[in-house]
């Protein structure tokens, strides 16, 4: 009988020795997992920061520009009379579409309400650019004009 009993405990030893093995093959993968995790955050935080801060530097150039591309002249205030009004006709347009009654509650027509204030979003980048940094809107401005 003491035989059988010696047997049992060297297997439960055993056992107990796998399950001690498999704990720590464990708390090395959730490690690594947490280490992984801890890389990314860091990596998402820096490309936040980064993106942040060119918004940042690209509002401060057109706050700049806004002052130091004003054309001399009747010409410049012929040009900022129309960008100014322009701009206001497209903000306006802009909070009668935030608040517009819709007859029909309809996925389409929140899709055409909503491409059609993104449209406006668009008219309001192009005037920036032309007027505050003296640049086209490029590429991107011409086709997301056309989606």
């Amino acid at each position: 009988a003491s035989l059988v009993i010696q047997e049992d405990v060297e297997l439960l030893n055993k056992e107990l020795r796998l399950l001690e093995g498999a704990v720590q093959q464990a708390e090395k993968a959730a490690e690594a997992d947490f280490q992984a995790a801890e890389k990314l955050a860091a990596r998402e935080a820096g490309e936040i920061s980064s993106w942040a801060s060119s918004v940042v530097q690209w509002s401060q150039d057109v706050w700049h520009g806004l002052f130091a591309n004003h054309a001399p002249g009747v010409g410049g205030i012929i040009e900022d009379s129309f960008m100014g009004l322009l701009s206001a006709v497209s903000l306006y347009s802009l909070y009668q579409m935030a608040f517009l009654k819709r007859k029909s509650d309809s996925f389409s027509g929140l899709a055409h309400t909503a491409t059609g204030a993104m449209q406006i979003g668009i008219v309001l980048y192009a005037i920036v650019e032309e007027r505050c940094l003296r640049e086209s809107p490029g590429v991107l401005w011409a086709v997301a004009t056309w989606v």
